[in-house]
């Protein structure tokens, strides 16, 4: 009861304490009780001092945010479940009932309220708590405390702003004549006697504007409600079919917002059409198979939600309500395909489809305008159309667990803001630099018959934090138009056929923003490829594809690499050097092997034994990984310059780098650790080096593995 609030508990529990003891062990009083103290939070001397805190912050909020807060007092705060807040559905709210006029608007002033301390943002995971939305499997909600929630309603019942029935609240005194006569706003809640509230001479819901069930109410009668503007039936089991035509039939007037989540209704009734205001029309988690016809009649309709119904098919008549619709939700449905109406939808600003059937989306999918949010994750979509990049307001692309890896390289028109989700990671990639550039320069036209793409998703690499542009094919030479219209690109990929020119080398060092550089190699290069001395400032990321990585760096070369990565097959052996040690700002190398070819294979293994005896020499402590399919192998090498440093390092060699929390640790399996000998001794002490390799049975993703805890494992073996 206290979450983080000792004055709330010490005031309610000297509250408490004097009545307690007279109560016995009768536990519907003692909750009666509680409840009495509650709902006179403002007026009980011992409550006082906690009542003075929460005044003070309720009067500085601005009007408008005492207003929405206030509204907030329908919720049930005594159930860990019904008091949670579903944030779209409150801020529909809002706009139904006519306290803002737009969802924007509303979220900003959720946020504030968040912000401000007055609703309370949660994160669960399997239904424990986490401090953030970083897991695939999590899902955010939010909850008022329940001491602040007693305190709004206490304010509630001061303004006759939200009446709140049921539940565990004297429900005589409720309905005396002392209550107020027009009941403005109504919070039926799970155990109020609905006949009461019929037979009660006291109140008059005839001007009620909201009526909100939580729970379980049975008997309710609306023809009594000629008024209402919002109604909300959230999980009330009493709701049949018969009951939702004669809400169509009686509160076809002014019917703002309808919500019928969880109920047992199966179809909507043709007499939907009757309700012309209506504007928010929740339908999730029911069992319903199929949209009307008569849909086509609500033409102030913003809201259309059948999240979790049985409906395979969005039918044509969706097109009418292009006027108003900005978010059509039908994720967890049997849904196969989009309409080519869906196109008609012009102000549509969120469109959800994660966990259906869908396969492709409409060419008309790139007539919406002004979406914002495109959710296909878990969907069957291999690929996206070209049109997507119409979407010049598009903000979040989702396609986690899905098949696409690309993105068409007119996604470059879109916005700065616009970031995609890809793969099983909750981090977005952003586009890279260049392709808007390249597409305002007239790029497209000249590029018009060319398949470009973004790759979004590394299918053997870690998660991508930028997308990176993909020159489809194989060259000898480095295109004309890469060098006319993306000269400015911060990430390339492109294969060559066998050999890198040295005026492509050239245009490519001498690129003003390129952080990630991929080059593929058809073919076993004939001669080694020098990376020179110049150019290369802004290279972060480099890696090479190729039958075997016949490359070597002078000093100087790639001032600011930190990632160099090679991708190699099979080769003849060579002891050729690679020039490693020249890379100032290395820190990780990565061998990736073909599933044909293990890291043991003649050519494989001169090479990567070259490796390993430069990075000794190396002023950095480099992370060398080693892939062989589904394996990996990590060495953690550091340059030992003396027989003192050996000594004082004892405690580390062989230890791998972390960037990550001890948190995050992923899983593993050790081998029983062998020392591997790299061939050669320490040009300092003379003392031969050993590298110790660790073998992780699972593909781990991180760049950087474990934590401090493996570092008396690594003391042991070491000594």
């Amino acid at each position: 009861m206290c979450y983080g609030m000792p004055l709330a508990l010490i005031c309610l529990s000297s509250a408490l304490a004097g009545r307690i003891e007279e109560l016995g062990d009768d536990e519907a009083k003692k909750w009666r009780a509680l409840r009495h103290i509650e709902d006179g939070i403002l007026d009980i001397p011992s409550l006082k001092p906690l009542a003075e805190n929460l005044c003070l912050g309720y009067e500085h909020l601005p009007l408008h945010l005492r207003t929405l807060l206030l509204y907030c007092s329908a919720y049930n705060w005594s159930d860990t479940h019904t008091h949670r807040i579903e944030r779209g559905r409150l801020v529909w709210r809002w706009v139904a009932e006519g306290f803002v006029s737009e969802e924007k608007e509303a979220e900003g002033y959720f946020e504030e309220l968040i912000n401000r301390g007055w609703i309370k943002q949660h994160g669960c995971y399997y239904g424990r708590s986490i401090k953030r939305d970083g897991d695939s499997n999590s899902y955010i909600y939010y909850e008022i405390h329940p001491v602040m929630l007693a305190f709004l309603r206490c304010n509630s019942k001061e303004y006759n702003f939200v009446t709140c029935l049921g539940l565990g609240s004297d429900n005589t005194s409720s309905t005396s004549a002392s209550s107020p006569r027009l009941i403005r706003r109504l919070a039926l809640q799970q155990g109020y006697p609905v006949d009461f509230l019929s037979s009660s001479m006291s109140m008059d819901v005839s001007y009620t504007r909201s009526l909100v069930v939580l729970g379980e109410v049975t008997g309710l009668r609306f023809d009594s409600f000629k008024r209402l503007r919002v109604l909300d039936l959230e999980d009330n089991e009493d709701m049949e079919d018969s009951h939702l035509q004669g809400i169509c039939e009686q509160l076809s007037l002014r019917l703002r917002y309808l919500g019928l989540k969880g109920t047992r209704i199966s179809k909507l009734p043709r007499e939907i059409r009757k309700l012309k205001h209506l504007e928010i029309l929740y339908v999730g988690s029911t069992q319903i198979s199929e949209l009307p016809q008569e849909i086509e009649e609500l033409k102030h309709l913003r809201v259309l939600d059948v999240r979790a119904t049985k409906i395979s098919a969005l039918p044509r008549q969706i097109e009418e309500l292009q006027e108003r619709l900005q978010t059509l939700d039908a994720a967890y449905t049997s849904i196969t395909e989009l309409p080519p109406q869906i196109g008609k939808l012009q102000n549509l600003k969120t469109l959800s489809l994660r966990n259906t059937q869908v396969r492709e989306l409409p060419k008309e999918i790139g007539e919406l305008k002004n979406l914002q949010t495109l959710n296909l994750r878990n969907t069957q979509v291999r690929e996206l159309p070209p049109e997507i990049g119409e979407l010049k307001h598009l903000q979040t692309l989702d396609v986690r667990k899905t098949r696409v890896r690309e993105l068409p390289w007119q996604c470059g028109r879109m916005s700065q803001s616009f970031r995609v989700l890809a793969g099983d990671s909750d981090e977005h990639v952003q586009l890279p630099i260049g392709v808007s550039e390249a597409l305002v320069n007239n790029g497209e036209v000249q590029c018009k018959d060319i398949v470009l793409s973004i790759a979004i998703l590394d299918r053997f690499g870690p998660p991508l934090d930028e997308g990176i542009f993909k020159v489809p094919g194989t060259h000898m030479a480095i295109p004309d138009f890469i060098k006319h219209y993306f000269r400015v690109l911060s990430c390339l990929d492109i294969r060559l056929c066998h050999k890198l020119e040295d005026h492509d080398q050239e245009f490519l060092a001498q690129m003003p923003c390129l952080r990630t550089l991929v080059l593929r190699f058809e073919a076993l290069p004939r001669e080694h490829i020098t990376i020179k001395d110049t150019g290369f400032h802004t290279l972060e990321r480099f890696r090479v594809d190729s039958r075997v990585p016949r490359i070597t760096f002078q000093r100087g070369a790639m001032p600011s690499l930190i990632h160099l990565e090679f991708k190699f097959y099979v080769g003849l052996p060579s002891d050729d050097p690679v020039g490693i040690h020249h890379l100032l700002s290395l820190e990780t190398v990565v061998f990736r092997c073909s599933e044909w070819y293990s890291s043991d294979a003649p050519g494989i293994k001169a090479t990567i034994d070259v490796v390993k005896k430069e990075a000794k020499e190396h002023r950095n402590r480099i992370s060398l990984r080693i892939i062989n399919g589904s394996d990996e192998k990590i060495s953690s090498i550091e340059k030992h310059t003396s027989s003192e440093n050996i000594g004082s390092s004892s405690a580390t060699s062989g230890v791998l780098d972390t960037h990550q929390d001890n948190n995050d640790l992923l899983p593993i399996r050790m081998t029983e650790e062998k020392g591997v000998h790299g061939g050669g001794t320490c040009s300092t002490c003379g003392r031969s080096s050993t590298i110790q390799d660790e073998t992780i049975q699972d593909r781990v993703t991180a760049i950087d593995l474990f934590g401090p805890e493996l570092n008396n494992y690594g003391n042991a073996s070491h000594n």
